[in-house]
């Protein structure tokens, strides 16, 4: 199955005047916002309003060999990026105010970059996903409970700020938490600025609360997103969207379809390759997490979750990359802190443990009482130090 790196490869010599933009160009454009190109730069590339990509190619030429992959800046992704720098068709795109801000306190997880297009006079507004760090995973819960999380807020002011600057075309962009902060950013803009937007993608990004998709300004701009899940999404059916997604299909399975850069493309079309309908554990996982929430209250939510996030962050683990390179023994350590959580606490992990299986088993509860263990979390959760 080809994916987004054969589209690229495919085009590289062909221009935007032979070619105007793709859905596949501005998905490549998305995926790039991932990479974390301004923080390695020297500092007087970093002085620079605006860069443009093909002058990085020295510098990365050089550097290759002692890239470390990470959990943003994965093989893929180098992968697609070299290829990206080999092409003509992308030897004027330009990247500008970057924005990357992981704040602790604030427990907010946020960055953006443009992707400026001369040759069309486009310009496209990507909303990072979440990263590895343990504050951007957190927040990403708060989903669940808050009318408004740190990063959509912050989501808002940059869009505010931004786009009276740009001339041209806007299209806003995000993949995962970033769908979702480029929609709820463009349903809180003025009537005249969500005027400006032409296209809003929301890539197997999670949705919204009930109330959010009822407001006026998102009714406004309902009609300009364009919602796209793998075969089988699992973030992208979390919380509530109204939009008919495009279902794609994908060279992997599971968890792994969410990895933009698994899913097939139709070089005919210059597209992604279509399926008719989520898979059965996907539509069957939609129905689980509305059921759950439905189940658990805003406050238990948030409580669980701060217990899932706090411990491992009081222990000195700040991202996932932490956890994954240790030994299964070191890992173990870690985890420990959870054999600390007092009877109440316990609880309440048993109980969304137990209404999470038993909504994805039936797909409805059974009228059962809060707090009765139906199901035992593993032992390793439940048993004292």
């Amino acid at each position: 199955m080809e994916t987004l790196i054969d589209y690229v490869l495919a085009n590289g010599k062909i221009t935007f005047d032979d070619k105007p933009l793709t859905l596949l160009d501005f998905a490549l454009f998305n995926e790039l916002g991932y990479l974390q190109l301004i923080e390695h730069l020297p500092n007087e590339w970093k002085k620079q309003d605006e860069i443009c990509i093909h002058d990085l190619a020295p510098l990365f030429h050089e550097s290759k060999q002692a890239i470390q992959f990470t959990f943003l800046n994965t093989k893929e992704r180098i992968v697609l990026f070299e290829a990206f720098l080999r092409a003509k068709r992308y030897c004027h795109v330009t990247i500008s105010h970057y924005v990357n801000d992981v704040n602790t306190e604030f427990e907010r997880q946020f960055a953006a970059v443009v992707f400026s297009i001369p040759e069309s006079k486009t310009h496209q507004i990507v909303f990072r996903g979440t990263d590895d760090s343990l504050i951007g995973w957190k927040e990403d819960f708060k989903l669940t409970y808050m009318r408004e999380i740190p990063a959509q807020r912050a989501a808002v002011v940059y869009l505010r700020t931004i786009l009276p600057i740009l001339s041209g075309e806007v299209i806003v962009s995000g993949h995962s938490k970033g769908g979702n902060l480029a929609v709820y950013a463009a349903a809180n803009m003025s009537e005249d600025m969500q005027n400006r937007l032409s296209l809003i993608y929301m890539l197997d990004a999670p949705g919204f609360r009930k109330v959010f998709l009822e407001s006026s300004g998102y009714r406004r701009v309902s009609g300009k997103i364009v919602s796209i899940k793998p075969h089988e999404s699992v973030v992208g059916v979390m919380l509530t969207s109204d939009r008919s997604p495009l279902i794609v299909a994908s060279k992997d399975r599971g968890m792994a379809q969410h990895l933009l850069l698994n899913w097939g493309i139709d070089k005919e079309t210059d597209s992604f390759l279509g399926l008719e309908q989520l898979s059965p554990m996907s539509q069957k996982l939609e129905k689980t997490f509305a059921i759950w929430n439905q189940r658990l209250s805003h406050y238990e939510l948030k409580n669980l979750f701060d217990l899932l996030f706090d411990l491992l962050i009081e222990e000195g683990v700040s991202s996932l990359d932490d956890l994954s390179g240790k030994h299964p023994l070191e890992l173990r350590k870690h985890l420990e802190v959870y054999r600390q959580l007092t009877p109440q606490q316990r609880r309440l992990f048993v109980k969304a443990f137990n209404l999470f299986i038993l909504a994805y088993r039936s797909s409805k509860l059974p009228k059962v009482k809060a707090d009765k263990e139906l199901l035992r979390l593993p032992e390793f959760f439940n048993r004292q130090k």
